[in-house]
């Protein structure tokens, strides 16, 4: 159920759309008219406008005819009433037994859109206040600039933005010029100072780095340090030096060198248009598409996949908004299909776009960047690192298996050269990969049978065992082997190129690998739950983020910051050097004669019974 919900909040902020069942009005756009005005004058908002009439994201034209929604727009609700459904009730006669639209009953019981009322069930009716609401005491309305986000509107007003959602509990969660919203009437304009939550793990010496301010100006600021000192989420006054990324934006990226060059010498006011090409699979039967939602989600995961992709991504384009970027974004279904994306090209539907996410499948993908090729417009591979035809406008966003093998080689090859020595162990099935690590490895010593294992080692040295095997006895026993020998002084690290499914069974005992300290290659590292980006996802969506979801953001905000920094996306292979957010990294090199790939691998470790990443 968390699914549909979350599928139906993500068409309607994008242009994926249905078709519309409540009745309209026609209007003819008058010469001067625009979107604010018609707003204000049916009393809808704007992404109401935008859902009854796609085309007029691109401008009004004069004497054009729109659709306008008949059932005029209500503000939020003040309260609730809890109903039991009788028999034969419907929300026909519901709407007009409490004066509410069934448009307004849909949006506060969300699964009443893919299905209709049970006889018995319990549903919230919105309760409105008649006449206008009263500010509360101390605030003041203010009307949203062009281009204004949450966070730079309560830095202008001296509070941080948890503090202008808290004053604006039923603020949207992208802004748009126009809109109302409360602010401190003490407080507007504040142009001298910032407001920054601390982050897990930060002290004096990283917000030194991070905004050239030493501690002594930081307890000035903040007499509060002097007793307690620096803690995680802590609300810290700083100096508006320069013009910097928003509190909860810095909290969603990592400090690498690469992102702090994006930072320095990127464009927050160069307008970017791009587009996401992903299976929803709507356009068969659209207008039974909501009933049929829990039927797709269940039972085709390409959908569920394409659901949760651009749900992070989605946070990636909000949290841009708010820093200011200027984005046109489109949505469209690939349906899977290579038909569909011929289609799309046919009507010349990616003109005046800059770059492309998806589609998923590789044909389906190669229909598309081969069709885009003779405008160079950039296509990204967001999940697919096989069957890729790598043409010049090509990025291969995910790392070969190629690559995160040769990754945890150089690994290894590195600790060799810093005086370990190495033993490769390797079933019959892996005893290709055992030759290769042998050529590569000089010096390695092989062993065929882990009961020989303790002839290979050296006393007195770091002995870095590489098992290559996805059989849940060869590695249960190769563990435990090892794990005594540990008791007999000897220094024993163990490693894989490539770790199989056979790692999460229960017979390979995770407290072996941690006494080992075991390394292995990943595209993606595990991410903490609590970190930033989990909790405004969980508090947005209603659960935690999945591994498609986080690579929706990363790969959307990875490409949003390098186009901002130099303009092409092309360029910013070439001059940017690897970057990493939530639980991906990218670093992109050419092929000679062809496109980019991402040779961004992780190397991880077992420590502690916790998963973390190695030096």
């Amino acid at each position: 159920m968390r699914k549909i919900t979350m599928f139906i909040f993500l068409l309607t902020c994008s242009t994926v759309l249905l078709a519309m069942q409540q009745p309209t009005i026609q209007h003819t756009v008058s010469k001067g008219e625009t979107i604010y005005s018609l707003t204000k004058r049916y009393q809808i908002t704007e992404e109401v406008l935008y859902r009854y009439n796609p085309q007029i994201r691109s401008g009004l034209q004069a004497n054009a005819v729109i659709e306008i929604p008949s059932v005029a727009f209500q503000q939020e609700p003040t309260s609730f009433i809890e109903h039991k459904v009788k028999r034969k009730e419907t929300l026909f006669s519901l709407a007009q037994e409490y004066h509410v639209s069934i448009d307004q009953i849909k949006k506060y019981n969300s699964e009443l859109y893919a299905r209709d009322l049970n006889r018995g069930e319990v549903i919230r009716i919105p309760v409105f206040q008649k006449g206008k609401q009263k500010p509360a005491e101390g605030l003041v309305e203010y009307i949203v600039k062009p281009k204004e986000g949450k966070w730079r509107i309560a830095q202008n007003h001296g509070i941080s933005e948890a503090e202008l959602e808290r004053i604006n509990p039923n603020m949207k969660t992208v802004l748009n010029e126009g809109d109302i919203i409360w602010v401190p009437a003490n407080k507007i304009d504040s142009g001298e100072y910032t407001m920054y939550a601390v982050q897990q793990g930060e002290g004096f010496f990283a917000l030194k780095r991070k905004f050239n301010v030493t501690e002594e100006q930081l307890i000035a600021l903040n007499p509060q340090l002097a007793g307690q000192g620096l803690k995680a989420g802590m609300e810290l006054k700083l100096p508006k030096k320069r013009d910097a990324i928003g509190q909860g934006e810095v909290s969603l990226l990592d400090q690498t060198a690469a992102d702090q060059l994006l930072r320095e010498s990127m464009n927050v006011n160069q307008p970017q248009s791009l587009a996401f090409v992903l299976p929803f699979k709507l356009e068969k039967g659209a207008e039974d598409s909501l009933g049929s939602l829990r039927s797709k989600l269940e039972n085709d995961r390409l959908v569920g996949y394409a659901v949760d992709f651009y749900s992070g991504a989605l946070m990636a384009l909000d949290s841009a908004k708010s820093m200011g970027f200027n984005l046109k974004v489109k949505v469209l279904d690939s349906e899977g299909s290579e038909s569909a994306i011929s289609k799309l090209l046919a009507q010349n539907t990616f003109k005046g776009t800059q770059w492309v996410v998806g589609p998923f499948l590789p044909k389906v993908f190669n229909t598309l960047s081969s069709g885009l090729l003779k405008d160079s417009i950039p296509v990204l591979a967001p999940l697919s690192n096989k069957n890729i035809e790598l043409y010049d406008n090509v990025f291969q966003t995910l790392p070969t298996e190629l690559m995160v093998q040769n990754a945890m080689i150089s690994h290894i090859l590195s600790k060799q050269q810093q005086g370990a020595h190495v033993v490769i162990l390797a079933d019959e099935k892996n005893a290709s990969m055992q030759s290769q690590l042998q050529g590569k490895i000089v010096g390695s010593r092989v062993v065929t049978d882990v009961k020989n294992i303790k002839n290979a080692l050296v006393m007195g040295k770091v002995n870095w065992v590489i098992v290559e095997s996805n059989s849940v006895a060869f590695i249960s026993n190769t563990t435990r082997a090892l794990n005594a020998l540990l008791d007999a002084k000897y220094q024993i690290i163990m490693a894989t190129t490539q770790r199989g499914d056979a790692y999460d069974d229960n017979n390979v005992s995770n407290s072996h690998l941690s006494n080992l300290t075991f390394h292995y290659p990943t595209v993606d590292k595990l991410s903490s739950e609590k970190n930033t980006f989990a909790m405004k996802y969980e508090s947005q969506y209603g659960g935690s983020p999945n591994r498609y979801a986080i690579r929706g953001f990363d790969i959307t905000m990875d490409a949003i910051l390098r186009m901002a920094s130099q303009g092409d996306l092309y360029k910013a292979a070439k001059k940017v050097g690897e970057t990493h957010y939530i639980e991906n990294k990218f670093k992109y090199d050419r092929k000679l004669h062809g496109g980019y790939y991402n040779t961004g691998v992780y190397i991880v470790k077992y420590q502690d019974l916790e998963i973390v990443e190695a030096q």
